[in-house]
């Protein structure tokens, strides 16, 4: 129950997502919520953190899955650059994501994206790591998707939408990008209107980082 859409260009890097998230039917664990958080910026660091799946890790709440994963850390993170961070990331949460995956009443993934600027790096990565799907850390350019929502708008990944273009998003002012997300979002609104289903929604909240720092540009809260 998640819509993510990021943006990688030349100077920067723009993550949205929905704020929905539902418990477990059958065993109720989980948190329900219209105001989820789903993006996770580090503190005084260019890097930031994305989620989409289950949303309860190692017997956690994600966001202190990935909290105590980041003071474990400090700034040790911005010296092993993005690239490094999802290797490691990787290898710290293997053992709760398969055992998560694992729990017959469990459905769905656990996906992380590890967006930002590593040291000495001019321009800003993402990587992706998914279980069961991709737990290899996969990098992205350009536009990515994520969540079970990503259904709404796939096309868009390659096909225009109105004025905005896949292929020059790595030139896009961060006005711009931030316009091409909402119609993003928008779309995927209406395409999950149409087919009658709620699979994202609630608050959403959008983080813009460079190489500069990050800041919220649709608070969480």
């Amino acid at each position: 129950m998640t819509l993510l859409i990021g943006t990688i260009s030349d100077k920067h890097v723009v993550i949205t997502a929905d704020g929905l998230s539902r418990v477990n039917p059958t065993t109720g664990a989980g948190v329900g919520s219209d105001r989820f958080q789903k993006i996770f910026p580090v503190a005084d660091q260019a890097i930031a953190f994305a989620h989409h799946g289950l949303n309860i890790l190692g017997g956690k709440p994600i966001g202190d899955f990935i909290g105590g994963y980041t003071e474990a850390h400090g700034t040790a993170l911005g010296i092993a650059g993005v690239k490094g961070i999802a290797e490691d990331l990787r290898a710290y949460a293997e053992q709760a994501a398969q055992k998560a995956l694992a729990d017959p009443n469990n459905t769905g993934v656990v996906g992380f994206w590890i967006a930002g600027f590593g040291a000495g790096k001019g321009k800003p990565e993402l990587y992706e790591i998914c279980w069961p799907v991709s737990p290899a850390h996969c990098k992205h350019e350009g536009i990515v998707l994520g969540g079970d929502a990503k259904q709404f708008i796939k096309p868009y990944l390659s096909q225009p939408l109105g004025p905005f273009r896949p292929g020059r998003v790595s030139k896009y002012s961060v006005s711009f990008v931030r316009q091409y997300h909402q119609a993003l979002y928008k779309q995927a609104e209406s395409k999950q209107g149409k087919a009658g289903q709620v699979i994202f929604g609630g608050h959403q909240h959008q983080l813009l980082l460079e190489k500069t720092g990050w800041k919220w540009t649709k608070p969480p809260n």
